[in-house]
């Protein structure tokens, strides 16, 4: 098992070998994380390349008091949303699932994500970033408090709040579920 804080410490000190090897453990999970954000694969492409070149070049700076993968989040955060900020786009989190019209079950199972995904969608950015990170990327609520530069009472009131206007928009048509 690889040492991200040890890996990113030599990288810091110009190590590119520890560097390569933190790059090339982190790439999936930072490309799905930015793939998640701007849904174009090769805008992911790009963000992710972007985002290591941000973190060999902040790798000096890095202090061990946050988690190296919160650390990375962080950037790939502050990245996407700048992305998004600049190209004023809305960002869909719809998974292409491939339906076929003989499961009954998974059609319907599709378009109650869809449905969900799409009230996902037009919930606040940071109520639909906490969400994105609690639910889709499984951190704890003090790393997303971390990520987003936020307190944890404040990621819990963002799950909380849009955990309710979830409920209340989904729940009504899918009562029969």
């Amino acid at each position: 098992m690889l040492d991200l804080t040890l890996l990113m410490k030599q990288a810091g000190q110009g190590d590119k070998k520890a560097f390569g090897q933190l790059a090339q453990h982190l790439s999936g999970y930072l490309y799905n994380l930015c793939y998640k954000w701007l849904q174009s694969e090769t805008e992911a492409e790009d963000a992710l390349q972007e985002v290591l070149i941000k973190l060999w070049k902040t790798a000096p700076k890095w202090e061990a008091k946050a988690e190296v993968k919160t650390y990375v989040y962080r950037i790939a955060y502050n990245h996407c949303l700048d992305k998004l900020r600049s190209a004023k786009k809305v960002v869909e989190l719809v998974d292409e699932h491939g339906i076929e019209p003989t499961q009954v079950d998974k059609i319907y199972q599709d378009q109650r994500q869809a449905h969900l995904k799409e009230r996902l969608d037009a919930l606040p950015e940071s109520q639909k970033t906490a969400v994105m990170l609690f639910y889709y990327e499984q951190m704890k609520q003090k790393e997303i408090a971390e990520v987003m530069a936020i307190n944890v009472k404040a990621v819990e009131s963002l799950l909380s709040r849009a955990k309710k206007k979830l409920q209340e928009q989904v729940n009504p048509i899918y009562k029969e579920a």
